[in-house]
């Protein structure tokens, strides 16, 4: 699915206006409507409009559905094993 159209049914499925959509990532509604339309997302905002909509990097470029917030829980679940291996084996390991 193409870039424009994913982000216009993302905004359609939240609710929200393009207005808000576009204080939240700091940007011109101008901006973000013609993302809508097609026009090239310039720089490096993909992570903001996922921690927006909620959803992984791979569900925003992919028609795959991954639950954002399973996604979390998984990361959350890596740190904290590698928080527990560096207890076992000292300060060799350390989690950022």
């Amino acid at each position: 699915m193409e870039m424009g159209k994913k982000l216009k049914i993302l905004r359609e499925d939240s609710g929200l206006s393009i207005k808000k959509i576009a204080q939240s990532l700091n940007i011109s509604p101008s901006t973000y409507r013609e993302w809508e339309y097609g026009r090239k997302i310039q720089g490096e905002p993909y992570l903001a409009i996922c921690q927006l909509y909620q959803i992984s990097l791979n569900e925003l470029f992919s028609n795959q559905n991954t639950d954002y917030l399973e996604f979390l829980e998984l990361v959350n679940q890596v740190k904290s094993s590698l928080s527990r291996l560096e207890l076992i084996c000292g300060s060799s390991f350390t989690t950022k």
